[in-house]
């Protein structure tokens, strides 16, 4: 606009609150109604919604001065100034893959919000958007968004879990950037240290950016590893899916804190107890996000300072076996399905390098005489 802001997101809204405060009768200042819209498309749609409201108001012409003053009175906009030069960075903060007029996602929300905390820095704000911006273009081997797995999903659930939270995205209009916004703080007291557990409270701004980095490049490391290509070959059929989703969460804490290592024993461990669930009960998603919470097992992990520690721990909440299932259905096919994993990651289909090759055998001989009774 001359004379004024530009305007880089919610012209549709704007222009259609415009004509609904001229077809009530308002006579203040509408400086939109002095623009000229060059696009043939946005003028065929500006008459077609002026036509419509104005015949939706000839039907109460008494409604119509009360419905102006409510709208006078209570309704307010969230609006976001950049005091910046720079037209390409403004458009940088809300650019999303979508075409215009469509619902931004969680995720371009959650970037507009942390680099409001660097608004005096254009250069790394425009460099962090733009990141942001290719990560959120970016899949994984299984055509996932690598954005929407790590913190839309695993960091999630971790986040979650580790608070004994429901982990029901149900709960909120926009759960994602709600978990992941900036936490309060006392103005006074800078917020030293970033250590980026996947649990800590979130800082504005860079640290935010940064933490997301971390993460998004573990993920990348993790579904690489022959685990997961296993995991996701076998365990995606029927309703398996729901319980190979949440033991890859799992798995992913626990490679975010211990590696590679022992990371076939860890998966034995997790699967073993995710399968009580399959077995015993129907593949409800709330009700299996309720199981893994009250199992705890990502406090676990969290508070064991060697996988050694979480391992043995892990082992005793394995209560039941697939062989002792005695009807022929989806829980015997799932249990079949762990037999494919654990079969495979003796001689792994998909090996990167020489290392994941011996990493995905078993090195423990306890937890690998206890994998061969179960799943030989």
């Amino acid at each position: 606009m001359e004379d004024g802001y530009h305007i880089i997101d919610g012209q549709q809204r704007l222009v259609t609150l415009t004509l609904c405060l001229r077809a009530l009768g308002y006579n203040g200042n509408l400086p939109l109604l002095a623009q000229r819209f060059k696009s043939n498309e946005a003028c065929e749609n500006i008459a077609n919604a002026k036509y419509v409201i104005s015949e939706l108001v000839k039907y109460d012409k008494v409604g119509n001065k009360e419905l102006l003053d409510k709208i006078l009175t209570y309704l307010s906009f969230s609006v976001l100034i950049l005091n910046s030069n720079h037209l390409d960075l403004a458009y940088t903060f809300f650019s999303n893959q979508n075409s215009r007029g469509v619902r931004l996602s969680d995720y371009d929300i959650l970037k507009a919000h942390h680099l409001r905390f660097l608004i005096s820095n254009d250069r790394q704000a425009e460099h962090l958007a733009r990141r942001w911006n290719a990560v959120s273009q970016e899949y994984d081997f299984g055509n996932e968004s690598l954005m929407h797995k790590t913190l839309g999903l695993h960091l999630y659930r971790m986040r979650k879990w580790m608070r004994k939270h429901s982990c029901d995205i149900s709960t909120s209009s926009r759960p994602i950037k709600d978990e992941f916004s900036a936490a309060a703080l006392i103005p006074g007291i800078p917020p030293f240290g970033e250590r980026f557990y996947f649990y800590e409270k979130i800082q504005g701004g860079a640290h935010f950016f940064a933490y997301a980095d971390t993460f998004f490049d573990l993920y990348k490391q993790f579904v690489r590893t022959p685990q997961i290509h296993s995991l996701r070959k076998h365990l995606l059929a029927e309703s398996h899916w729901k319980y190979e989703s949440v033991i890859e969460t799992i798995l992913f804490a626990y490679f975010s804190k211990f590696g590679k290592k022992y990371l076939s024993e860890a998966l034995f461990c997790i699967a073993g107890v995710i399968a009580g669930h399959r077995y015993e009960s129907r593949a409800l998603q709330y009700k299996i996000n309720r199981y893994v919470m009250d199992k705890e097992l990502i406090m676990m992990i969290d508070q064991a300072s060697s996988s050694s520690f979480f391992l043995a721990e892990t082992l005793p909440l394995i209560k039941r076996s697939g062989r002792d299932l005695e009807r022929n259905d989806i829980k015997v096919r799932f249990y079949n399905s762990l037999c494919k994993i654990f079969k495979d990651l003796q001689n792994p289909s998909v090996v990167v390098d020489e290392e994941d090759f011996r990493l995905a055998k078993f090195t423990d001989k306890h937890i690998e005489h206890l994998k061969n009774e179960e799943y030989a």
